[in-house]
């Protein structure tokens, strides 16, 4: 495998709430990675299981999205949103009826997954985000809320409703590479190059917290609020 690529498995969810353990070797010849590899860097990839089959979402930095059928090991859907502009992010609602991909316009498409057939992709909208590359987007746990993360310093959230502008979260100095939802859909928690990470208060839209003490750009974050299981 060459050297430099890069692959990212970014989701693995089930409409069911459950996680799902993969096959890497049906993924691996989903994405004939054998002869694509040297072709083309794939960036974010995310799973979804409908109806137990499992499928692969995956975006280049050629502007291409794909969607794989595991199963039969075949590409049964491929998309070019925004011409050449690298899809930098994808997500998908945890009840898997929407899926939104961001590139490095600060564009962000969002979709309707069809219910029997998630290879169906319906346009809903298309949010103009931001002026410069989204980094991450992100549906809310509940799904009410979408969150783009981006080279503009900010955070925007969109009501998920009618994709309008809920809140903007400034105070990243830097690029913001990365952010991640609380389990319960109130706070938010973001990564940037500013060398802090940040714990928002959605509602509110503002900073509860700083972390600071790394001596480099943060470029990933990730949230554990569940509670244990008692015993």
């Amino acid at each position: 495998m060459e050297t430099g690529c890069i692959l990212v498995l970014k989701i693995i969810l089930s409409r069911f709430g459950t996680f799902v353990p993969l096959d890497v070797n049906a993924v691996m010849n989903a994405l004939d990675l054998s002869t694509q590899w040297f072709c083309i860097r794939i960036r974010f990839i995310a799973f979804i299981l409908v109806h137990c089959q499992v499928e692969l979402i995956s975006g280049d930095q050629n502007g291409n999205i794909r969607v794989w059928d595991l199963t039969s090991n075949s590409c049964s859907r491929e998309l070019v949103p925004d011409g050449e502009a690298a899809v930098r992010s994808i997500t998908i609602a945890q009840d898997g009826t929407k899926v939104v991909a961001a590139n490095n316009r600060g564009k962000c498409f969002i979709w309707k997954l069809g219910e029997r057939d998630t290879s169906q992709f319906d346009p809903l909208q298309r949010i103009d985000a931001h002026k410069t590359y989204i980094l991450k987007c992100c549906f809310s746990p509940d799904a009410k809320l979408l969150a783009t993360a981006s080279a503009d310093h900010t955070v925007k959230l969109w009501n998920v409703k009618d994709f309008s502008l809920f809140k903007t979260l400034t105070g990243h100095q830097r690029w913001v590479w990365d952010c991640a939802f609380a389990a319960d859909s109130a706070y938010i928690v973001t990564a940037s190059s500013d060398q802090v990470a940040r714990l928002w208060d959605v509602n509110q839209g503002e900073t509860m917290r700083t972390y600071t003490g790394h001596n480099k750009a943060v470029v990933c974050v990730a949230l554990n609020d569940s509670s244990p299981e008692k015993k």
